[in-house]
């Protein structure tokens, strides 16, 4: 099951990891201004944080394979979408459909790797597989631009393979997942979801840490090549170092956690280092450095939240993580989209204050 629950972040990572570095396509097929571009992305990542909050709160009730299910069949119809949109309301709808599926896909395979009993060693793994999404993604990107095809004939490849992986986990869960989860009455379920006392510490202390780095990922990703100055390392090859090294040391997790003794601290600061930087001369060479500093945080936070909360306590925990993380990204994009044409290096210090205040919470979370 680790393999089907890698399989669908990747897939869901390919798809997400696409509307970055497509935004300059976008822009100029759809004669866009940068500004209104920034709606792109915002639909996009609107769709994640309804479906999160929605899936997070019904999971129990849904089921597991049918929240894997229903996540791939609004992924199909969301590339579908994108892939024959020859305006840009198809194509803005298309995104709110991708990003709806991501609920489900993300809080899916997640609680898919849990019902096996994974380590949380293993989340470094898991989490890989996001990483070779965004690899993948700008290669597949710059060979469709040079096929002529562009982005349409991209998101057509996107349906057909979302329709093989549906096949492929319709097939694998048949036997190994019911189609309902185990009900519980109503009092006896609400009485487990409580949060009281140190329970309601550790479960929205991390919840905000996620929040604050993943605003300050997605933000930083988004405009990346928007910002970045030309030079000798193209954008699209930019974005595919950044996720190599992300991949990477996502992979190396259990290594890093054994070598490191405080990972946030030590990434925090060099990520606030090299985003300072970034800011301040555009060179996308420092943008893709911070692909191995943002690599290992998110599962390693993730990971130490798990091991904290009750096991009826996670699929509420991982909806709104997903939820609120896309909600903060959400912000931070359309914060630095109005920002960057004006007032530039400006844009650039909203990461990096919310990788600041990330490390700030890290301390208050471990005493």
């Amino acid at each position: 099951m680790i393999y089907v629950a890698m399989s669908l972040l990747f897939t869901y990572s390919l798809v997400l990891n696409s509307v970055a570095p497509l935004l300059n396509y976008f822009r100029s097929y759809f004669e866009l201004s940068v500004a209104s571009s920034s709606l792109i992305p915002v639909f996009l990542l609107s769709g994640t944080v309804l479906s999160n909050i929605f899936v997070g709160f019904i999971f129990n009730k849904l089921g597991l394979r049918r929240t894997l299910l229903v996540g791939l069949f609004l992924l199909v119809t969301g590339t579908s979408s994108a892939a024959f949109s020859n305006s840009i309301a198809l194509l803005i709808l298309g995104m709110i459909l991708i990003g709806f599926s991501n609920g489900f896909g993300f809080t899916g395979a997640t609680m898919l790797l849990l019902t096996e009993g994974t380590k949380s060693s293993n989340f470094g793994l898991f989490h890989g597989a996001y990483g070779l999404g965004g690899i993948a993604a700008p290669l597949l990107i710059e060979l469709f631009n040079q096929l002529g095809t562009g982005f349409k004939g991209l998101y057509l490849t996107y349906t057909f393979l979302a329709v093989s992986l549906t096949l492929m986990v319709g097939k694998a869960t048949a036997n190994a997942l019911p189609i309902e989860e185990t009900s519980v009455n109503n009092a006896e379920r609400k009485e487990k979801l409580k949060l009281t006392g140190e329970s309601r510490k550790v479960f929205i202390t991390y919840l905000i840490m996620l929040i604050f780095y993943s605003s300050a990922e997605i933000g930083t990703i988004t405009w990346a090549g928007t910002y970045s100055k030309p030079g000798v390392v193209p954008t699209t090859l930019g974005y595919t170092v950044f996720w190599f090294l992300f991949t990477v040391t996502r992979f190396a997790l259990p290594i890093i956690e054994k070598t490191f003794r405080n990972i946030v601290l030590l990434n925090g600061t060099l990520l606030i280092i090299f985003l300072l930087l970034f800011a301040k001369t555009g060179n996308i060479t420092l943008f893709f450095t911070t692909g191995a500093f943002f690599g290992p945080l998110f599962p390693y936070i993730q990971s130490r939240a798990i091991r904290k909360i009750s096991e009826e306590l996670r699929p509420v925990f991982n909806g709104l993580t997903y939820s609120l993380t896309s909600l903060g990204g959400n912000l931070t994009v359309f914060l630095m989209g109005t920002l960057i044409e004006k007032f530039g290096i400006l844009s650039y210090m909203l990461p990096t204050s919310l990788i600041l205040t990330l490390v700030l919470s890290h301390f208050l979370a471990i005493k």
